[in-house]
């Protein structure tokens, strides 16, 4: 290997997620042309590993709508109700709270930058402002 090139071939240049896809194209371009017999594993780990964020894309959808229609909710309690309606056990609790304060947070990020923008376009941008 020279100094110019990683592991995978990639040049070092490159950095960060653009780096990250060349070399997963290069990676899947070697295994395709040489290695075809490790191909289907390669995608069937590839989909495991997009699987497990596509199961709690649901539960995150679900926990949005109950905080847009109940803002008073605690994540703490919102994470209750989730485990109790998905019937979780109660080792993830901790996960689900952690997952309901960055909905909550979300959500009201989102709704302050909607006030925000509406304020903004009726002229009353300094109206969010913190006088002194």
């Amino acid at each position: 290997m020279g100094d110019k090139e990683h592991a995978a071939g990639v040049p070092v240049a490159v950095h960060g997620r653009e780096a990250l896809r060349q070399a997963f194209d290069h990676i899947i371009e070697q295994i395709a042309y040489h290695h075809s017999e490790d191909l289907e594993r390669c995608w069937n780990i590839i989909l495991d590993v997009t699987g497990r964020r596509q199961q709690y894309a649901k539960l995150d959808s679900w926990m949005e709508k109950r905080i847009n229609k109940m803002p008073w909710l605690s994540p703490t309690r919102l994470a209750g109700e989730a485990r109790y309606y998905c019937k979780m056990p109660s080792e993830m609790k901790p996960f689900l709270i952690a997952l309901a304060r960055r909905v909550k947070t979300r959500v009201r990020i989102r709704g302050f930058r909607e006030r925000l923008a509406a304020d903004v376009a009726l002229g009353r941008a300094d109206a969010h402002k913190e006088t002194e």
